[in-house]
């Protein structure tokens, strides 16, 4: 069986970026005849909050976005498929890193990497992986493009030079984002993966992390990277933002149809 997913992340309301995100993943499934996993990410715990994991499944009930694998309410999600339920599989991948001397420990803070254009100096400290309020890193990135395949044929983009030093495991000793939506899209078997343009470089991090924790078949996922939808001042869509929250809309009275036909005017299928 070939399997897609929805994978939202409560730490907001869900917006009309999300919906058309949930539509077009509900129609790339019907014409690749592909499942659906739900897979809520739910590992950073400190956005997380009880009302978010409620409004995905408000969300799909309201709009009738249909899904075969995964969990059925809030309760069913939180004890039996949340994300920290699978934690020994994060561990095992982090490990084989470790053995594999693939990672190094490092203290910087985001806004000092993001001030140098050079390699991290961290990776030069043999700092123990057991630092305290150290984050693992990879020690390099590939020195060659990266391809993977899309709906329309095979692409190859450069590997992002912004993302160098890809970070797999957070200070607070919790996988990183790359690793554990990795980890859960081979864990369940997705191969075909609809996201927005925005996390185009994430592809590229989670294909170079694929090839060197020895997952062969994520190779063989096909992808399709979407535009997406902006405010009229030009600015990405947010969860912070709560009028523009599908909430907000179902609030002010408006059908699942008027907002379907809304969203469709602003980027038909």
């Amino acid at each position: 069986m070939h399997l897609t997913r929805i994978a939202p992340t409560p730490s907001g309301y869900l917006h009309l970026g999300n919906l058309y995100n949930f539509l077009l993943i509900q129609e790339k499934a019907q014409a690749h005849r592909l499942a659906i996993l739900l897979r809520i990410d739910d590992m950073l715990k400190e956005r997380v909050r009880d009302e978010y994991i409620s409004d995905v499944f408000e969300t799909h009930a309201f709009f009738k976005i249909p899904y075969q694998l995964g969990p059925t309410n809030s309760t069913d999600f939180i004890q039996f498929h949340s994300q920290h339920h699978r934690l020994p599989l994060y561990e095992q991948a982090l490990n084989a890193l470790k053995e594999n001397a693939l990672v190094y420990a490092c203290t910087c803070s985001r806004s000092e990497m993001q001030q140098t254009a050079a390699a991290c100096a961290c990776q030069h400290k043999n700092l123990p992986l057991s630092t305290p309020q150290a984050a693992w890193r990879l020690k390099k990135s590939p020195n060659h493009p990266i391809t993977f395949h899309a709906e329309t044929g095979k692409q190859t983009f450069p590997f992002p030079q912004h993302l160098r030093d890809v970070v797999v495991r957070l200070k607070n000793g919790r996988p990183a984002y790359q690793l554990a939506s990795l980890v859960d899209d081979v864990h369940y078997g997705v191969d075909f993966i609809v996201r927005g343009d925005d996390l185009l470089p994430s592809t590229l991090v989670q294909l170079w992390l694929a090839e060197l924790l020895g997952y062969s078949g994520f190779s063989k996922t096909v992808f399709h990277h979407h535009a997406l939808l902006k405010l009229p001042n030009g600015e990405k869509l947010s969860k912070s933002a709560g009028d523009t929250s599908l909430r907000a809309l179902i609030k002010n009275g408006l059908t699942a149809e008027a907002i379907r036909a809304h969203l469709n005017s602003l980027y038909p299928f």
